[in-house]
Protein backbone atom coordinates (compact mmCIF):
# COMPACT_ATOMS: atom_id res chain seq x y z
CA UNK A 1 0.00 0.00 0.00
CA UNK A 2 2.56 2.48 0.32
CA UNK A 3 4.32 1.87 -2.58
CA UNK A 4 1.05 2.60 -3.78
CA UNK A 5 0.51 6.07 -2.72
CA UNK A 6 3.81 6.90 -3.05
CA UNK A 7 2.77 6.29 -7.07
CA UNK A 8 0.27 8.16 -6.43
CA UNK A 9 1.83 11.54 -5.23
CA UNK A 10 4.00 11.56 -7.89
CA UNK A 11 1.80 11.03 -10.34
CA UNK A 12 0.14 14.42 -9.02
CA UNK A 13 3.53 16.20 -8.70
CA UNK A 14 4.50 15.62 -12.46
CA UNK A 15 1.39 15.17 -14.21
CA UNK A 16 -0.93 17.69 -13.18
CA UNK A 17 0.13 21.52 -14.05
CA UNK A 18 0.60 24.45 -11.07
CA UNK A 19 0.52 27.42 -11.93
CA UNK A 20 2.72 29.86 -9.88
CA UNK A 21 1.15 32.99 -8.39
CA UNK A 22 2.59 36.19 -7.43
CA UNK A 23 1.73 38.09 -4.14
CA UNK A 24 -0.17 40.67 -6.52
CA UNK A 25 -2.84 37.83 -7.73
CA UNK A 26 -1.05 37.70 -10.81
CA UNK A 27 0.62 34.66 -12.41
CA UNK A 28 4.79 33.98 -12.55
CA UNK A 29 6.15 34.76 -16.16
CA UNK A 30 3.07 36.94 -16.93
CA UNK A 31 2.50 40.68 -17.39
CA UNK A 32 0.55 42.05 -14.43
CA UNK A 33 -3.52 42.51 -15.10
CA UNK A 34 -2.70 45.90 -13.41
CA UNK A 35 -0.37 48.69 -15.09
CA UNK A 36 -0.10 51.60 -13.93
CA UNK A 37 1.97 54.54 -15.82
CA UNK A 38 4.29 56.59 -14.11
CA UNK A 39 3.43 60.21 -14.35
CA UNK A 40 6.35 62.31 -13.11
CA UNK A 41 9.94 61.26 -11.51
CA UNK A 42 11.95 64.56 -9.69
CA UNK A 43 9.58 67.13 -10.41
CA UNK A 44 9.53 66.17 -14.55
CA UNK A 45 6.89 64.14 -16.78
CA UNK A 46 7.80 60.69 -16.90
CA UNK A 47 7.42 59.60 -21.20
CA UNK A 48 4.59 61.38 -20.80
CA UNK A 49 4.46 64.71 -24.03
CA UNK A 50 2.76 68.19 -23.40
CA UNK A 51 0.10 69.02 -25.89
CA UNK A 52 -2.26 72.17 -26.53
CA UNK A 53 -5.04 72.15 -28.97
CA UNK A 54 -5.46 74.48 -31.68
CA UNK A 55 -5.76 78.15 -29.66
CA UNK A 56 -5.44 76.03 -26.20
CA UNK A 57 -2.76 76.75 -23.24
CA UNK A 58 -2.15 74.41 -20.54
CA UNK A 59 -1.51 77.69 -18.44
CA UNK A 60 1.73 78.77 -19.77
CA UNK A 61 4.91 79.23 -19.04
CA UNK A 62 5.91 76.76 -16.35
CA UNK A 63 3.10 74.47 -17.43
CA UNK A 64 2.27 71.16 -16.91
CA UNK A 65 3.96 71.67 -13.40
CA UNK A 66 4.59 68.06 -11.26
CA UNK A 67 3.44 68.90 -7.88
CA UNK A 68 2.50 67.02 -4.64
CA UNK A 69 -1.09 67.96 -4.03
CA UNK A 70 -2.41 68.39 -0.75
CA UNK A 71 -6.26 66.90 0.00
CA UNK A 72 -7.87 68.00 2.95
CA UNK A 73 -4.69 68.97 4.75
CA UNK A 74 -3.17 65.48 3.44
CA UNK A 75 -0.02 65.48 1.44
CA UNK A 76 0.00 62.81 -1.10
CA UNK A 77 3.27 60.93 -1.61
CA UNK A 78 3.34 60.60 -5.50
CA UNK A 79 3.71 63.90 -7.41
CA UNK A 80 0.43 64.76 -9.57
CA UNK A 81 0.57 66.70 -13.48
CA UNK A 82 -1.28 69.96 -12.45
CA UNK A 83 -2.37 72.57 -15.61
CA UNK A 84 -4.82 75.59 -15.87
CA UNK A 85 -6.48 74.94 -19.04
CA UNK A 86 -8.34 77.07 -21.20
CA UNK A 87 -8.34 79.60 -24.33
CA UNK A 88 -5.04 81.00 -25.65
CA UNK A 89 -6.45 84.32 -26.35
CA UNK A 90 -8.92 86.18 -28.77
CA UNK A 91 -12.64 86.53 -27.51
CA UNK A 92 -13.19 83.91 -25.37
CA UNK A 93 -16.23 81.84 -26.84
CA UNK A 94 -18.70 79.38 -24.90
CA UNK A 95 -18.64 77.42 -28.30
CA UNK A 96 -14.18 76.70 -28.16
CA UNK A 97 -13.60 73.69 -25.74
CA UNK A 98 -9.42 74.42 -25.99
CA UNK A 99 -6.63 73.37 -23.60
CA UNK A 100 -4.21 70.40 -24.59
CA UNK A 101 -2.92 67.21 -22.41
CA UNK A 102 -0.51 64.45 -22.45
CA UNK A 103 -0.08 61.53 -24.54
CA UNK A 104 2.42 58.98 -25.17
CA UNK A 105 2.98 56.17 -27.23
CA UNK A 106 2.52 52.47 -26.04
CA UNK A 107 2.37 48.54 -27.23
CA UNK A 108 -0.45 46.94 -27.46
CA UNK A 109 -1.18 43.00 -27.57
CA UNK A 110 -4.96 43.02 -28.88
CA UNK A 111 -6.12 42.70 -25.61
CA UNK A 112 -9.52 43.83 -24.31
CA UNK A 113 -8.59 46.83 -21.47
CA UNK A 114 -9.71 48.74 -19.25
CA UNK A 115 -8.00 52.50 -19.05
CA UNK A 116 -8.44 54.60 -16.14
CA UNK A 117 -7.57 58.34 -14.61
CA UNK A 118 -7.72 59.57 -11.54
CA UNK A 119 -8.10 63.42 -12.06
CA UNK A 120 -8.79 66.57 -10.28
CA UNK A 121 -9.56 70.21 -10.14
CA UNK A 122 -9.22 72.66 -7.44
CA UNK A 123 -10.27 76.37 -7.47
CA UNK A 124 -9.22 79.00 -5.20
CA UNK A 125 -9.37 82.91 -5.76
CA UNK A 126 -10.65 85.10 -2.71
CA UNK A 127 -12.42 87.83 -5.33
CA UNK A 128 -12.77 86.48 -8.90
CA UNK A 129 -16.38 84.36 -8.97
CA UNK A 130 -16.66 83.83 -13.13
CA UNK A 131 -14.29 81.41 -15.04
CA UNK A 132 -15.25 78.87 -13.02
CA UNK A 133 -15.75 75.59 -15.29
CA UNK A 134 -13.65 72.96 -13.72
CA UNK A 135 -12.94 71.31 -17.65
CA UNK A 136 -13.72 68.40 -19.80
CA UNK A 137 -11.28 65.18 -19.29
CA UNK A 138 -11.46 62.63 -21.64
CA UNK A 139 -8.86 59.42 -22.39
CA UNK A 140 -8.28 59.06 -26.05
CA UNK A 141 -6.69 55.71 -27.65
CA UNK A 142 -5.45 56.82 -31.20
CA UNK A 143 -7.81 59.70 -30.93
CA UNK A 144 -11.03 57.75 -30.60
CA UNK A 145 -12.22 59.00 -27.21
CA UNK A 146 -13.29 55.99 -24.90
CA UNK A 147 -14.39 58.09 -21.60
CA UNK A 148 -15.32 61.55 -20.79
CA UNK A 149 -16.30 63.63 -17.75
CA UNK A 150 -16.98 67.05 -17.57
CA UNK A 151 -16.29 69.42 -14.18
CA UNK A 152 -19.20 72.34 -14.12
CA UNK A 153 -18.58 75.39 -12.08
CA UNK A 154 -16.25 74.95 -9.12
CA UNK A 155 -16.94 76.69 -5.59
CA UNK A 156 -13.73 78.69 -4.85
CA UNK A 157 -11.56 77.13 -2.51
CA UNK A 158 -12.78 73.60 -2.72
CA UNK A 159 -11.21 70.38 -4.30
CA UNK A 160 -12.92 67.68 -6.30
CA UNK A 161 -11.83 64.20 -6.97
CA UNK A 162 -12.77 62.02 -10.12
CA UNK A 163 -12.17 58.38 -11.59
CA UNK A 164 -12.55 58.51 -15.22
CA UNK A 165 -12.46 55.19 -17.10
CA UNK A 166 -13.23 53.39 -20.70
CA UNK A 167 -13.33 50.17 -22.24
CA UNK A 168 -11.20 49.77 -25.18
CA UNK A 169 -9.79 46.61 -27.64
CA UNK A 170 -5.79 47.76 -27.79
CA UNK A 171 -4.16 47.40 -31.30
CA UNK A 172 -1.32 44.87 -32.11
CA UNK A 173 1.65 47.04 -32.39
CA UNK A 174 2.04 50.68 -31.17
CA UNK A 175 -0.83 53.36 -30.39
CA UNK A 176 -1.18 56.71 -28.70
CA UNK A 177 -2.78 57.33 -25.47
CA UNK A 178 -3.86 61.09 -24.30
CA UNK A 179 -5.82 62.51 -21.78
CA UNK A 180 -6.95 65.67 -23.14
CA UNK A 181 -8.40 68.38 -20.84
CA UNK A 182 -10.86 71.85 -21.95
CA UNK A 183 -12.41 74.56 -21.04
CA UNK A 184 -14.34 76.96 -22.89
CA UNK A 185 -13.06 80.31 -21.71
CA UNK A 186 -9.61 81.82 -21.29
CA UNK A 187 -6.85 80.82 -19.47
CA UNK A 188 -4.22 83.21 -18.91
CA UNK A 189 -1.44 83.92 -16.27
CA UNK A 190 -3.32 86.94 -14.75
CA UNK A 191 -6.40 85.50 -15.01
CA UNK A 192 -8.21 83.14 -11.78
CA UNK A 193 -9.00 80.07 -13.05
CA UNK A 194 -9.13 76.28 -11.99
CA UNK A 195 -6.46 73.77 -11.76
CA UNK A 196 -6.67 70.64 -13.57
CA UNK A 197 -4.70 67.22 -12.04
CA UNK A 198 -3.99 64.18 -13.13
CA UNK A 199 -3.38 62.05 -10.71
CA UNK A 200 -3.19 58.24 -11.72
CA UNK A 201 -3.40 56.47 -14.40
CA UNK A 202 -3.40 52.81 -15.10
CA UNK A 203 -4.35 49.81 -17.98
CA UNK A 204 -6.15 46.82 -16.39
CA UNK A 205 -6.61 44.11 -18.81
CA UNK A 206 -7.74 40.48 -18.53
CA UNK A 207 -4.43 38.92 -18.33
CA UNK A 208 -5.06 36.26 -16.24
CA UNK A 209 -6.69 33.75 -18.64
CA UNK A 210 -4.19 33.61 -21.41
CA UNK A 211 -1.26 33.73 -18.52
CA UNK A 212 -2.33 31.32 -16.61
CA UNK A 213 -2.50 28.97 -19.76
CA UNK A 214 1.14 30.04 -20.29
CA UNK A 215 2.00 29.00 -16.70
CA UNK A 216 0.92 25.71 -16.70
Amino acid sequence: MPDVLLVLVLLMVFWFPIASVSADGGYEGCPSSRMTLPLCEHGRLVHWQAFVTANGTLGGEGYPQCVTATIDGTELKTESVRVKVGQLGGRASQNAWEGGGLTQTLNGDGRQVSIGAQVAVEYFSRSDRRNLAGGLFELLVNDVVIAREEVGPIETGTFQSMYIQGRTTLPKDAYILSIRIRRPFLSTPDTPAPYQYVRRVEIVGSATSHCRKDAQ
